[in-house]
Order: C-alpha cells, then structure tokens, then sequence
C-alpha cells in the first residue's frame, strides 16, 4: 500500500509482482495465485489507501531469470494522480530509488499542486505581511491604465484575509520591488562558466535579478545576451549568427519564471551558462497530470492569474515592435524548441529533475571556419 501510494504521488510508475529487487533476481508468481492476488490488490486500493487509487493497467507475463528458466511477473502502471493519498494517515512519495515520507509543508503543497477541485491556486492566495502600500504606487498605475480599470480587485489582485483585502502572490510578484521579501526564492540566480563544468574557478560572472517580474525576465535575458558569441562567417558577404535564438531564449526565461513553483520556499530560477549550453532549471514538478510529452503541445498553467495578467496588460519592446512579456496562445515550449533547432541543429531537452524542478538544456549553434566573438565585445 506504501509503495502504491508512493508511486501515485509522485509521477508515472510500476510495481513488479514477482521481482526480488533486493536480491537482484526474478522469483515469478505462481499463476494460480492471479485471481488471488486480483482481489488482495483491490483490497489494498480501495481499503488500505485513502483515498481510493485506481491503477493504468495490471498485466502479466514471462520473464526468463538468470537460470533460463520462464517466470511469471505482474506489471502494475500506477498512474500520476490528481490527488494525495496516504495509508494510515502518512503520505509517501517516490522519489528515485527510494520510498520517503511526505512532512506537512511538502504534504500541503502537493495537494495544492494536485487539487483540481480546490477554489484558490496558489498565486491567489493572500499575503499577510504584504500591504497594499508595499506595492510600488507608479506600477499599479500604469498596470491600472493598461488594463483601464480603477482597482486591482478587478484585476483579482487584491485577496481577502480576515475582513481585509490585501495583496496576493501573483500581486506581489508583478507589482512590489522586493518580492522575495514575502515569497522567499522570488529571483533569479543567473551565473556564466568557462568550460562545461559548475566550478567556481571557473566562474566568469554572477548575478541575481530580483524585483517585479517583467523585469527579472528582461534582465536576465539581457544578462545571457551580453555574453551569447557572435558567429561570423562570410557566404559570400559576413553573415552574423548568435549562439542562442534571442526569442526562444526569452521564451525560455519566462516560462521558467511564470511557470514554476513558487509555495516551494527559498528556491529561485537558476540560469547557468556554459560554453557548451545554457541551462535554466525551474523550481517545482509538473503540475497535475502534465508530462514532458504532452507540455510540448497542450497548455496547462500553474499559475493562472499570473499569467492572464502577464500575457495581457506586460509589454516588452526589446525584440523592437511591442509584444506581450508571454504569449497568452501557450506557444512557448514550441517556439523554444523549434527556433533552437532550427539555430543549432539540436532539440532543446527538458528533465523532469525528481519530483522539484524542470531542468531546461538549450545547445548552442556551431558552425564549421567560424569565428566567435562575445557580447561584450560587440
């Protein structure tokens, strides 16, 4: 029932019946036992879990064990959840190799995370310390005017806590100059590297981008830009070409920003550069039902309200006509990964790192008697 639980809250996984993963060997079931084994294992789902889990598939079949000799296994494919369960009021969660137990704070989250039924996401919810007089008066104003409303409780900036209304998450983070003052890892810790190691001997600069977070995203971005290489060639004129596409590069900040998790407290965005990728590791494990898969094509966001206000009232102009800080068609992820390709030849990969952050690895492009040049030179 543990490892069920287990397994069902944290992503996909199986459970072997007949596998001896201790000793490393295939002990098989009898097949007699299948009906058997059916019920015991309804027994635990409905019963020993709560609440209830319901299993993808269980299947059967041979495997042949290290003395050649056939062995009956149960598959069991326990599917991503949209719920947290526990036996005997404890919560487990798979993590690797190994079974933990889920505290309160993590507990908490993950329900947060999982309930589709829940009334407030998290970028709603209010925060107590956080003042209406904190937020920086010139971005309410010109956030007020874009939006043509007189309130940011139209705009469902402004949440209840007790009899007062104050500013909720999503309002602190596009609104205050210090966010992280109220939600701890509200920043971005960007570093460039010689070589293709993290080794601080190695370190060329670093720095961190804290404030509203249009301009997290637009510093960071111009942080990669200054020190992105030129490729230059001549074919037969000189032909210019940067590492890394500018617009998938921004994409890829701002879905890091705008999509991650930010109940998990103390842990910011990190970008790191290397000279042979770029990294940007966002806090926080795919929400729901998501997979890496299907985040290429269906949209889902973690943060809704952020977003909305995001992709409608935020304009950038550093790619010169104004567009939005992010698409509200949910267009990134495809846009990364084709404009990246298309550069350098290779997909972008994103790793699901556990069950706490999505990593992004973007390549940049090579080219054969070309030579580089940095942004700083340029």
């Amino acid at each position: 029932a543990q490892e069920l639980a287990a397994l069902a809250n944290a992503n996909v996984g199986h459970l072997l019946l007949g596998v001896d993963s201790e000793r490393a060997r295939v002990t098989g079931v009898d097949p007699a036992q299948w009906q058997d084994i059916v019920r015991r294992l309804d027994a635990i789902l409905n019963d020993a879990i709560r609440p209830p889990l319901y299993f993808s598939t269980l299947d059967q079949g041979t495997v042949i064990d290290a003395d050649g000799i056939e062995r009956r296994v149960i598959a069991i494919e326990v599917p991503k959840s949209v719920f947290v369960h526990d036996v005997k009021g404890v919560a487990y969660v798979r993590v690797g190799t190994s079974k933990r137990t889920l505290d309160s704070e993590a507990r908490a989250r993950l329900s947060m995370q999982r309930s589709q039924s829940k009334l407030m996401r998290f970028d709603e919810m209010p925060l107590p310390k956080c003042a209406i007089s904190d937020l920086n008066p010139q971005s309410v104003a010109k956030l007020l005017s874009n939006a043509r409303v007189t309130t940011l409780g139209a705009l469902k900036l402004l949440s209840m806590l007790g009899d007062a209304l104050v500013p909720n998450v999503a309002a602190a983070l596009l609104l205050s100059d210090a966010p992280h003052q109220w939600l701890r890892g509200a920043y971005i810790q960007a570093a460039i590297f010689r070589g293709t190691r993290n080794d601080p001997a190695q370190q060329v600069e670093a720095n961190r981008f804290e404030g509203p977070l249009d301009q997290q995203i637009a510093q960071a971005w111009q942080f990669c830009k200054r020190y992105t290489r030129t490729l230059m060639h001549k074919n037969p004129a000189r032909l210019d070409t940067p590492e890394y596409d500018e617009l998938a590069l921004f994409e890829a900040i701002a879905n890091a920003v705008v999509h991650r998790d930010y109940s998990m407290p103390g842990t910011p965005v990190m970008l790191t550069m290397f000279d042979d990728r770029l990294e940007i590791m966002s806090p926080g494990a795919l929400i729901n039902t998501m997979t890496l898969e299907s985040m290429r094509s269906i949209p889902m966001a973690r943060n809704d309200l952020l977003v909305a206000i995001l992709s409608r009232y935020f304009k950038t102009t550093l790619f010169g006509d104004e567009r939005s800080i992010i698409e509200a068609r949910n267009i990134g992820v495809p846009q990364i990964l084709q404009r990246s390709l298309a550069l350098s030849g290779r997909e972008p990969i994103y790793e699901l790192i556990e069950s706490l952050a999505v990593k992004l690895t973007i390549f940049p492009a090579r080219m054969p008697n070309a030579d580089l040049e940095t942004g700083d030179a340029q």
